[in-house]
């Protein structure tokens, strides 16, 4: 049976004498090979430089033409993987769009999960300050408590009421969009939403990928990940 294609979406960053880059973490590729995938980056299609593109409401619109360019990357793709990064671009909106709408098992962290609250209607980010403990220990193993809801897909993944995890944001959601929320920090910030109805379609706050060497968990949201990628390619490949 072929490798289940999962799409990574690059992420907008500069080189040390300032040119513009698109980069992936390596630490992402690796998940995906381990679990069993065959990782392919995922380009934005704007003839621009996202670099230079401030807020959400001044980026530029996607025309038809570069939805389409986009849209034909995603058909190569079984699963999508939309990562951590700074910033969420008119283009992390199409494709989270067209992945929920088309069924495609599709797993988002960090910027990511923000940017999939972000689909299909406007939401905003709020300053750390209020949070009574510190969520970005990038040196730690663990650095806090995430509370599962019981009735949730993730539940159904991880078996758990209670986990620990890594995360490196300064931002939170102040609410999740369309979807039902899935867990909290034991501070009461949004770590988890997803949509119920697909085999696979959720967003986390922290990062399963730094933590899959040690961590039970991290490693069980990647099988089911995967284990959804690989049903995908299979009905795909039926019709």
């Amino acid at each position: 049976m072929k490798k289940p294609i999962i799409g990574i979406v690059g992420r907008i960053g500069t080189n040390a004498k300032g040119t513009e880059l698109f980069y992936l973490f390596d630490r992402y590729r690796r998940a995906i090979i381990e679990f069993g995938g065959n990782p392919i980056l995922i380009l934005p299609p704007q003839n621009i430089s996202y670099h230079k593109q401030l807020s959400f409401s001044e980026m530029e619109e996607l025309t038809d033409s570069e939805k389409k360019m986009l849209e034909e990357q995603i058909s190569l793709c079984d699963g999508i993987l939309s990562p951590g990064g700074y910033k969420i671009f008119k283009y992390d909106r199409f494709i989270l769009e067209y992945t929920a709408k088309h069924h495609i098992p599709t797993l988002a962290i960090c910027v990511g999960m923000q940017a999939m609250a972000h689909n299909f209607q406007n939401h905003t980010l709020m300053a750390k300050d209020p949070c009574t403990i510190r969520h970005n220990q990038e040196q730690e193993k663990y650095c806090h408590e995430v509370i599962v809801e019981k009735e949730s897909k993730l539940y159904q993944i991880l078996k758990e009421e209670r986990i620990k995890v890594n995360s490196l944001h300064s931002h939170f959601l102040e609410n999740p969009g369309i979807y039902p929320i899935s867990a909290l920090s034991n501070d009461h910030q949004i770590e988890a939403i997803e949509q119920k109805e697909e085999d696979f379609y959720i967003g986390v706050q922290w990062h399963p990928e730094m933590m899959i060497a040690y961590d039970q968990s991290s490693k069980k949201l990647f099988h089911a990940f995967m284990n959804a990628s690989k049903k995908y390619q299979q009905q795909k490949e039926k019709h």
